[in-house]
C-alpha cells in the first residue's frame, strides 16, 4: 500500500510542479483546494486526470524510469486505489503538502510514515431512508442547483453536506437545507401579507418598522429597551413573565408569523411546522440506484470587466466555481405539521407552498439561471381561509400593528 501511495503522490507532485497554470499564492494551499474540489470523483484515475487538466500539465516529460512508469497505472486503478482516494479526500491539506514537497527523497520518507486504512468494500455507506412527512415534497432540478456550504476551496464553493451514521461508517452526503425552504416561504408570505394590507413590499426601504420587517422576513431580532420592545412587553410579558392572552393575540393576528416562528422583544415564539432537509435520490441516501458522485458538476461563474474606461492592465473581473447538483436530480423532503397548529396557520402554509411552487426557484445564483426547480407537493393545505382572513380583517390587523409600534403610516385608516 505505501509503495502505491508513494507512486500516486509522486505523480501528483509532478503534475503540481510541472503545470503551466499561474499560481499567485502558496502552491500547497492551491493544490489542497483543488483536491477538495475533486473530492466527488468516483475513481482515483478520474481524480488524477482532472487534476492534470486543472494544472494544465503534460505527462510526456514525466522523468521516471520505465519500470516505475509501469507501476503507475496499477496504483491508479488497483484494489487499493479507492482507499488512497478516500485518504486524499479526508486529508486534502496534508495531501496538498505531500504533493508539493521539494525533494523526492523527503516525499518518499513522508509517504512511508503514513498508514492508509484499507476500505472494506463489503460495507457500503448507505443511510437509512428518510421517513414520510405530513406534506411530502419532491424537487426536480431544471437547471444546476447551488447550495453553498461554509467550507471554501479557494475561489470554489462546495455544495452543502452533512455527516451521516451508516452501518459502513460515517458518510458525508449532500443535502438542501429545510431551513432554506422555510426562508423562501417566509419571504413569499411576507410579501403577500404587506401587499394584501395595501402597505406594499419594499426590502430596500421597508414601509413597516425595522423590527417588524425583521420579524416578517428574517425571523425577528431580540431586543428589550426599544420603544417597540417595551410595547411588545405590555402584550407578551417581560422579565420572565408570560402574558398568554397577548401571545395568543399576536399569533391570531399574524398567522404566517406564528406558523414559521419569530423572535419578539426578549422571547422567541416557536413555529408550528417542522421543515425536513431535502436529500438527493441516490444509493447512499437509500433512495436510488445511482452513486452520489454522479449527481454533481462544477459550474463556472464570472463577472467580467465591462466598462471601457479602465486603465490598461486594470481588471476587476471575478472568477469562481460552484459545485452544483445536475439538471434532472430529484430531492425528497417535506414538512411535518405541529399538533398545535390552527386551521388559519395551516391555510397560511398552504399559500406559502403554492407561492413557492409558482416561483419555481430555490438556492443561490438564481439571477444567473441556477436553481430552477419543478416542485411536486402532496397533501397541500387549502389557502382560502388565510386569504379571506387578510381580506376581511385588514383594518384590525393594521390597528394592532400600530399598537405594537410595527407600523405608523396614517394614510391607510
Amino acid at each position: 500500500m505505501n509503495e502505491e501511495f508513494y507512486q500516486v503522490m509522486k505523480l501528483l507532485r509532478h503534475i503540481a510542479q510541472k503545470g503551466n497554470i499561474n499560481v499567485s499564492r502558496n502552491l500547497a494551499d492551491f493544490v489542497s483546494d483543488k483536491f477538495l474540489q475533486l473530492s466527488t470523483e468516483q475513481t482515483l484515475l478520474k481524480f488524477v486526470d482532472k487534476f492534470c487538466a486543472i494544472m494544465q500539465a503534460s505527462l510526456d516529460d514525466y522523468e521516471l524510469h520505465s519500470d516505475i512508469k509501469n507501476g503507475i497505472m496499477p496504483a491508479l486503478t488497483g484494489v487499493n486505489s479507492i482507499s488512497i482516494l478516500a485518504w486524499i479526500k479526508e486529508y486534502p491539506k496534508i495531501a496538498g503538502m505531500l504533493a508539493t514537497v521539494g525533494k523526492w527523497e523527503v516525499q518518499k520518507d513522508m509517504c512511508e510514515s503514513i498508514e492508509i486504512p484499507i476500505l472494506d468494500k463489503t460495507k457500503e455507506k448507505i443511510a437509512t431512508k428518510a421517513p414520510e412527512c405530513d406534506i411530502n415534497i419532491t424537487l426536480e432540478t431544471m437547471s444546476p442547483l447551488a447550495h453553498g456550504s461554509d467550507q471554501k476551496a479557494g475561489n470554489a464553493t462546495l455544495f452543502r453536506r452533512m455527516d451521516v451514521m451508516t452501518d459502513g461508517g460515517v458518510a458525508t452526503l449532500p443535502y438542501y437545507a429545510g431551513n432554506a425552504i422555510r426562508g423562501e416561504i417566509r419571504d413569499l408570505l411576507a410579501d403577500h401579507f404587506l401587499n394584501s394590507l395595501g402597505i406594499g413590499r419594499s426590502r430596500s426601504k421597508p414601509k413597516v418598522e425595522l423590527w417588524f420587517f425583521h420579524a416578517l422576513y428574517a425571523g425577528g431580532a431580540l431586543e428589550e429597551n426599544s420603544k417597540s420592545g417595551k410595547a411588545l412587553a405590555e402584550y407578551i410579558g417581560k422579565n420572565g413573565a408570560v402574558k398568554a392572552d397577548g401571545i395568543y393575540m399576536f399569533r391570531d393576528t399574524f398567522p404566517a408569523l406564528s406558523l414559521l416562528g419569530t423572535a419578539l422583544g426578549n422571547r422567541i415564539l416557536c413555529g408550528r411546522a417542522k421543515f425536513a432537509d431535502y436529500r438527493p435520490q441516490c444509493k447512499q441516501w437509500g433512495s436510488g440506484d445511482g452513486d452520489v458522485s454522479e449527481l454533481f458538476e462544477w459550474c463556472f461563474l464570472t463577472r467580467r470587466e465591462d466598462h471601457e474606461g479602465h486603465e490598461d492592465g486594470e481588471n476587476s473581473s471575478m472568477i469562481a466555481n460552484t459545485e452544483c447538483l445536475k439538471i434532472g436530480t430529484k430531492l425528497t423532503g417535506g414538512i411535518d405539521i405541529d399538533t398545535h397548529i390552527s386551521e388559519l396557520e395551516k391555510s397560511a402554509l398552504g399559500l406559502g407552498l403554492k407561492l413557492l411552487k409558482d416561483k419555481g426557484y430555490i438556492g443561490a445564483n438564481s439571477n444567473r439561471g441556477f436553481g430552477r426547480v419543478n416542485i411536486d407537493i402532496d397533501n397541500i393545505p387549502d389557502d382560502t381561509l388565510y386569504i379571506e382572513y387578510l381580506k376581511n380583517n385588514k383594518d384590525k390587523i393594521i390597528e394592532f400593528m400600530r399598537d405594537i409600534y410595527a407600523y405608523s403610516d396614517p394614510k391607510l385608516i
